[in-house]
Parts: structure tokens; C-alpha cells; sequence
């Protein structure tokens, strides 16, 4: 496996509230973690970007959608 983010598609979102998209967001990932975790290995696509926070690992995992 390669890189992965949570830089989804905004028009994923569309009606969902914040709290929602948190819930989204982190069900997403933990899907993506518990796949990868099956094979070589993986890595988060960067650690820390200017403004595309679900690129963003630093951003994900102090924002609780990382754990």
C-alpha cells in the first residue's frame, strides 16, 4: 500500500453537519487503517500541509478524526 489520506470530495459531505462528517471522516479511516494494516505496510500521504486539512496527519489526529 501507499500513501492514503482523508482528503475526500467535498460533494461527499453535502447535508451532512459537522459532527456527521467527524463520524464519516473517522469511520473512513479507520476502514483504511485496519485494510492496510493487513499487507507490508502504509504511510499518511503528509504529515503537516498549509491548508488541506484532511491531508493533513498533524491536523487529523489533533482533531480527533485520527486515534
Amino acid at each position: 500500500i501507499g500513501e492514503w489520506s482523508l482528503g475526500l470530495d467535498p460533494k461527499a459531505f453535502v447535508g451532512m453537519d459537522t459532527e456527521l462528517e467527524n463520524a464519516a471522516l473517522k469511520s473512513y479511516a479507520k476502514a483504511q487503517r485496519e485494510t492496510f494494516n493487513n499487507y507490508a505496510g502504509w504511510f499518511f500521504w503528509t504529515y503537516k500541509t498549509e491548508d488541506m486539512p484532511g491531508w493533513n496527519y498533524r491536523h487529523c489526529v489533533e482533531s480527533g478524526l485520527l486515534k
